[in-house]
């Protein structure tokens, strides 16, 4: 009898473990849709956010990449481009076309960055008092 109860017993522990892990996946799911959700309506600080407490509790480096979308999506270039570069540094294992996704996300960035910046203001001289009848400087002008 002692037998079936520590069989019964270890049963009971993996079904708890089994449903905890299904609540917290499911609690996650439900987190990384809020986060979208967030970033896709313009709420971006709400969707970091999110997505910042997930990295925290997963370390799981797609959390930094979506946080980079999150910015690039809402007109965020400066910050995205940190977080994408903050994604390289962290996910250590990821293939060359992912390495070269980001980075392109990256360029794009870059780009509308580059874009946004406001054209180099030309230096104007002062204009010249008109000169005299006599050819000598106007009233205002330094001797």
């Amino acid at each position: 009898m002692t037998a079936v109860f520590s069989f019964g017993h270890f049963a009971t522990v993996l079904l708890v473990l089994a449903a905890s892990t299904s609540v917290r996946a499911a609690g996650r799911e439900a987190e990384e849709r809020a986060a979208r959700k967030a970033c896709l309506s313009g709420d971006y600080v709400k969707g970091v956010e999110i997505l910042s407490d997930l990295f925290i509790d997963t370390k799981d480096p797609t959390h930094i990449f979506n946080q980079a979308r999150c910015f690039e999506q809402n007109s965020r270039c400066e910050e995205a481009i940190g977080r994408f570069r903050e994604y390289l540094r962290k996910a250590t294992d990821l293939s060359p076309a992912d390495r070269t996704d980001t980075e392109k996300h990256i360029a794009d960035c870059q780009a509308l960055l580059d874009q946004r910046k406001p054209a180099p203001q030309a230096v104007v001289a002062p204009p010249t008092p008109p000169a005299t009848a006599h050819g000598e400087p106007g009233p205002g002008a330094s001797a």
